[in-house]
């Protein structure tokens, strides 16, 4: 590592401990934290849609501010489906309106009924008994408590803090450029 001309990280220099980051610099004195790479921010805006296709933007609609648990896994995880199978249990005892984006390719694992039990308080677009209990629990705190307001607050700040480093002043974008001037210079 001595030897490198800089060491690039897929990461934001806001989000490290400060001890953490003033030691990574003591190391590495052309340490570039570039972003989420794989991430556009902000999120290109979407075209108006005439067409609400699933249903989703009308239910949401109806739904009260900042009640509604959103589940996704993302398109790269590949979740056993016993453990989808309790989200989804969980989910139906919790009562709590829910958004589910699962690809169509794992609706397989939900239990048997659910899609047709969900249309009652949750939307779905097309783990053991600890794991529901967790997952009951953490749903509870988050959208219940006057604790997850709190969590909900931080967040939002992070996320800030994220959009502000990665607009074209912010920090990783200048670490980006950094790291093509570095590139195209050889």
């Amino acid at each position: 590592m001595p030897k490198v001309d800089a060491l690039v990280m897929n990461f934001y220099q806001e989000l490290y401990p400060e001890p953490l980051l003033h030691d990574l610099k003591f190391k590495f004195s052309n340490l570039l934290n570039v972003g989420f790479i794989s991430l556009s921010l902000p999120p290109p805006s979407l075209p108006p849609s005439p067409e609400d296709v699933t249903g989703c933007l009308s239910w949401l609609d109806g739904q009260k501010a900042k009640s509604v648990a959103f589940i996704s896994f993302g398109t790269v995880v590949n979740i056993p489906q016993s453990e989808i199978e309790e989200v989804a249990e969980a989910l139906e005892v919790s009562g709590i309106p829910f958004l589910w984006a699962l690809r169509d390719s794992m609706s397989y694992c939900l239990p048997s009924g659910f899609l047709d039990r969900a249309s009652t308080h949750g939307k779905v677009v097309p783990w053991a008994p600890q794991i529901q209990t967790g997952v009951l629990k953490s749903l509870d705190l988050i959208l219940e408590r006057e604790q997850g307001r709190g969590i909900r607050s931080r967040a939002q700040d992070l996320k800030e803090l994220v959009l502000k480093a990665s607009s074209p002043g912010g920090r990783a974008s200048q670490d980006f450029k950094t790291l093509v001037e570095k590139i195209t210079s050889v």
